[in-house]
């Protein structure tokens, strides 16, 4: 897994654009040659739906480092898919929902939304959103 999040730390686009306190946005290209197209799908490559949930993470652990682990994925769609040298823009924002500390992760590609989902984080009493 270190290998696999090396390579979605050097695909960064730029630096990341923090839109509000709590919505951080970074965008990514990842090439042909990223590790997560070898064998998915050979031919016909595509972002598998877990390392689109990675990319989420380490895009959150960079704006947020003190958070504690994470805990679930929730409410995950992914509606459309990613391909090499496709620009990707992750956008991230803390909250609260229902007393929940959760990332609020949006993927999206050539201005449509590819995935979304909730990253739920285990929650210790000096955390804010």
């Amino acid at each position: 897994m270190n290998r696999l999040r090396s390579a979605i730390q050097a695909s960064r686009c730029g630096d990341p654009r923090q839109l509000d306190e709590t919505t951080l946005c970074q965008d990514y290209l990842l090439g042909a040659d990223f590790p997560a197209f070898a064998g998915h799908f050979p031919g016909d490559p595509i972002v598998p739906a877990v390392v689109q949930i990675l990319i989420a993470q380490v895009t959150a652990e960079a704006a947020w480092p003190q958070h504690p682990a994470w805990r679930s994925v929730e409410r995950a769609r992914f509606q459309k898919q990613l391909r090499p040298d496709q620009l990707l823009t992750v956008c991230c924002c803390r909250k609260k929902v229902r007393g929940r500390l959760l990332i609020d992760a949006r993927l999206e590609c050539e201005g449509k939304t590819a995935a979304s989902f909730w990253l739920t984080l285990a929650e210790p009493e000096n955390v804010q959103p």
